[in-house]
């Protein structure tokens, strides 16, 4: 790394601001500006630092962060935000099964796998972009994504790719899908979900896919992140008398799955459901809702209701 640049976990110390917050803003407002390593690497200028505070500030004292960013791009010259006012994602949500074989799919995936133990963001994100609007939602996530995403953990098994190849290639991913659903999101007009993995979860990607298939069927989200304590789910869930998308990996103990599902279904209202999804959603539990697909999650997410009006 150039001494004179900084990462964006240095960034994100120096600004008391959490990366993924870091993330969201240059998503949708295009500052921070990065430059990117061959692998995909943020780095930022010293002076960056500065300005991330002055427009922390700002929000702070109850700007909204567009305006705050606006202000200071005009006021220090520096590079426009490229994002804002950018034109929602096409989604296809009605498009036939593709039909390709797993032959076709296994070569499509090991090309992304390739790229991925290259530290080949370019490839990655064309591909990414291209079978987007080719397969529509439902194929992209289940024929590309899921299979990318277990594609990456055998290799790292087999010791193929290391730590590193896998955090490059999950990055790449939950980028990609946050600049499909969140701006969809930000403009939706239906009920508002929560989205959340609880306490031990640190996979984030399946959360990243359920958000997708969630603002395509015109929900807004609210997004509460990993490891989220079932307590705080619940109290956002209740205050926004909103439903609740939970995603769990195959890795976490069904034990404590089980036990935080009857805590959080306790905490809520009988109107306020839950869906749960990912490789460890194995279970059942009265008052929680299994899709099967994502398909199955998109129809789940179009039946939720709208808030009741507060009086």
């Amino acid at each position: 790394m150039p001494p004179s640049l900084l990462s964006i976990g240095a960034v994100s110390k120096a600004c008391d601001v959490p990366v993924e917050t870091l993330r969201t803003w240059e998503r949708r407002y295009g500052f921070p500006v990065a430059t990117r390593t061959a692998g995909g690497q943020r780095l930022y200028q010293p002076a960056t630092v500065e300005l991330l505070l002055e427009a922390k500030r700002s929000i702070d004292q109850g700007q909204r962060p567009a305006q705050a960013f606006e202000q200071i791009v005009a006021a220090s010259g520096a590079a426009a935000p490229a994002k804002v006012g950018r034109p929602l994602p096409t989604v296809v949500c009605d498009a036939a099964p593709c039909g390709e074989s797993d032959a076709e799919t296994d070569e499509m995936v090991s090309r992304w796998l390739r790229a991925a133990s290259l530290f080949d963001a370019a490839t990655l994100a064309q591909g990414f972009e291209t079978e987007w609007h080719r397969l529509g939602l439902f194929d992209f996530l289940e024929r590309r994504i899921h299979p990318f995403i277990v594609a990456i953990g055998e290799a790292w098994i087999r010791d193929e790719i290391g730590i590193p190849h896998e955090h490059f290639a999950s990055d790449r991913v939950i980028d990609f899908l946050g600049t499909i659903w969140r701006p969809l999101s930000d403009t939706a007009t239906g009920p508002v979900l929560i989205g959340a993995t609880m306490p031990m979860e640190h996979h984030a990607i399946g959360l990243h896919m359920a958000a997708v298939t969630a603002a395509a069927a015109g929900c807004k989200i609210a997004y509460l992140g990993l490891d989220t304590p079932v307590v705080e789910i619940a109290r956002a869930a209740r205050q926004a008398d909103a439903s609740v998308f939970i995603s769990v990996s195959a890795t976490t103990p069904r034990p404590l799955v089980l036990e935080q599902l009857k805590e959080l279904r306790r905490h809520l209202a009988s109107r306020n459901q839950i869906a749960v999804g990912g490789g460890g959603a194995r279970l059942e539990i009265e008052g929680v809702q299994l899709p099967g697909s994502f398909r199955d999650f998109f129809h789940w997410c179009e039946s939720q209701p709208m808030p009741r009006p507060v009086r």
